[in-house]
């Protein structure tokens, strides 16, 4: 094993051209980020990041300290939004170019990992595979900390991996990772990396003088720095501070007060199968044939998802996007593995990946049919019933994006003599085909479904004619809404002399018996959660 020669050495040069990853991730990266309101937590965030051109270290949500992690990437996104907004583009859209800076820094450092661990050409394949895995789409186009985390863990990777051959650049790399994860995720990820960094010192090849340099470096980086925000906290928020210490600190163990683990293995375990396909198939080829590969990349790979997977275990609520700490080692470990892969196994991962996206393909243009010109009509009943607000939405530049990269996709499946490489290149680009299709063609009406925009103008037209002077309200996601998209704003229950109360219930038979209804709605037929607004007679 000590005398492996890489697989770059005995095979000829890739076909793929650095083109086709740079083209690939363009296109992956745009669709989501631009022209379209704000889903779900992302609320919270703008809110926050809005909060904070005001209240300076420490924003506020809803009258209460926004402290799950720190605000850096509130802050670069508030500069981001100043820079941008709106003379350039729209708030939401400024506020989420930091989600793209986030996710390109990721591409290039896991690029350089594999190049740097499995030799030339192998960084583009472990790109093209972290692309491909549907897991990556949600949060590498969405606001959070979830797109600096990732940031991080790829930079740490470059670092410890370069840090054997360039120490300085190497502990550079750590050291910011380091840094980036602990401002992103608080103490776990921090802690996660420093024992990795640890164990790597079991193995002969990391056991060497320059790596141990590296690691010098990275302390002397990040050990200074980590500690300014919590002192900055106490020093001018104490309150905020111990909040945060105590709930907040351990990431998704808590705090340090309130401390709590679970176990959640099946979970990850089950949502693994979606989240990394196909980085966990390919990895599974890969160990098949471990005789064939250095063991210092399947030693390297495997001892990080192990840990991973012990973090992740002890989680008390595991979130599905919390899984982007196994995907990096996996992407790597696929990739080692592409050029033994047998022709039979690439064909077969081709052919499925092909009918796959070629199938959700036509059903998007099939609902783009149904709900802009009502054919068929069988679809256009069901998409009606989630979403009967809607009206056709036309516009060209969606159109010509979609009606580009479709053929772009067709010539790409449609090459002969399919090798690994050139199977995991059709699966990123048919994920990123439907991917672009749902967030070009379908965007107005995927977010008129998801956004709460609609809901809160319903109820403004059908109280516009009404004398009310205020309204309050207790439930979060209600007063985040009505607060960013509403005309007046909607207050807390602070205000006890307030009449018109702003609800949210999953059943209105409780409310059958109340003096007055002013009026209800939800945001579609299907929608559990069902709004009304009551008029308290005393």
């Amino acid at each position: 094993m000590l005398t492996y020669t890489p697989p770059s050495s005995k095979t000829s040069k890739p076909n793929e051209k650095p083109w086709v990853l740079m083209f690939l991730a363009f296109v992956w990266l745009w669709p989501g980020i631009i022209n379209r309101d704000l889903w779900g937590g992302e609320m919270a965030f703008f809110t926050a990041v809005q909060n904070l051109q005001h209240n300076g270290l420490v924003p506020e949500v809803l009258n209460q300290p926004y402290v799950f992690h720190s605000p850096l990437i509130l802050w670069l996104a508030s500069v981001s939004q100043q820079w941008f907004s709106p003379w350039l583009m729209h708030a939401y859209t400024a506020t989420r170019l930091v989600t793209v800076l986030c996710m390109v820094i990721a591409f290039w450092c896991l690029g350089g990992a594999g190049r740097e661990l499995l030799g030339k050409y192998h960084g583009r394949s472990v790109v093209l595979i972290a692309i491909g895995c549907p897991g990556l789409m949600v949060f590498g186009h969405t606001l959070g900390n979830m797109p600096m985390i990732f940031a991080a863990i790829c930079s740490f990777l470059y670092g410890s991996i370069l840090g054997r051959r360039k120490t300085l650049y190497g502990g550079l790399l750590m050291g910011l990772g380091w840094l980036f994860a602990f401002l992103a995720g608080n103490f776990p990820p921090f802690i996660f990396l420093c024992i990795f960094s640890g164990l790597l010192f079991f193995s002969p090849y990391w056991r060497i003088k320059p790596y141990a340099i590296a690691l010098m470096i990275a302390c002397c980086i990040s050990l200074p720095l980590i500690p300014i925000f919590p002192y900055l906290l106490w020093r001018n928020a104490p309150h905020s501070f111990w909040l945060w210490w105590n709930d907040f600190a351990l990431g998704d163990y808590g705090g340090f007060l309130h401390f709590e683990m679970g176990f959640s293995l099946g979970a990850i375990i089950k949502n693994t199968l979606w989240f990394a396909l196909p980085a966990w198939l390919l990895t599974l080829w890969t160990l098949w044939q471990r005789h064939l590969l250095n063991q210092r990349v399947i030693w390297f790979c495997l001892t990080w998802c192990l840990l991973a997977l012990l973090m992740l275990s002890l989680h008390r609520h595991l979130h599905r996007d919390s899984l982007i700490w196994i995907l990096p080692p996996l992407a790597i470990l696929g990739t080692a593995g592409l050029d033994t892969m047998r022709r039979g196994f690439a064909s077969f991962l081709n052919w499925f990946g092909i009918m796959v996206f070629g199938i959700m393909a036509l059903a998007v243009w099939g609902m783009f049919f149904a709900v802009n010109y009502h054919t068929p009509q069988w679809l256009s009943d069901l998409a009606q019933s989630f979403n009967p607000r809607f009206s056709p939405d036309w516009d060209y530049f969606p159109m010509l994006l979609a009606l580009s990269f479709t053929p772009i996709w067709l010539w790409a499946v449609t090459r002969k003599h399919i090798r690994g490489r050139q199977a995991v290149t059709n699966w990123a680009a048919g994920i990123t085909l439907v991917w672009t299709l749902l967030l070009s063609i379908l965007m107005p009406w995927i977010d008129m479904t998801k956004s709460y925009r609609p809901l809160v103008e319903e109820m403004y037209h059908a109280i516009e004619q009404q004398n009310i002077p205020c309204i309050n309200s207790i439930d979060k996601t209600a007063l985040l809404a009505w607060n960013l998209y509403g005309d007046f704003p909607v207050q807390t229950f602070a205000n006890q002399t307030c009449d018109y109360h702003l609800i949210k219930q999953y059943s209105v038979t409780n409310f059958q018996n109340r003096p007055e209804i002013l009026w209800q709605g939800k945001r579609s037929p299907r929608d559990q959660e069902n709004y009304l607004l009551i008029h308290d007679i005393q």
